[in-house]
């Protein structure tokens, strides 16, 4: 299983364009994933609203440092 998804708004405080977030089953869970910046994050977690909760604590980070 794997759908692009727009991301919202919120990452507007860092150079985010072109933003792609996808999540897909692995391992035995899932793993959100998003392109910023011209690189991918990912987080793992046995569910996928774990997987995807993550990530979006790791986009805020990148949003709130700049990408640094």
């Amino acid at each position: 299983m794997r759908g692009d998804l727009a991301v919202g708004p919120f990452l507007g405080a860092a150079d985010m364009t072109d933003k792609k977030v996808w999540l897909e089953e692995s391992g035995g869970g899932f793993r959100a994933s998003a392109e910023i910046a011209g690189r991918t994050v990912s987080e793992y977690g046995k569910s996928p609203l774990v997987a995807v909760l993550r990530l979006a604590g790791r986009l805020v980070e990148i949003a709130e440092t700049g990408g640094k």
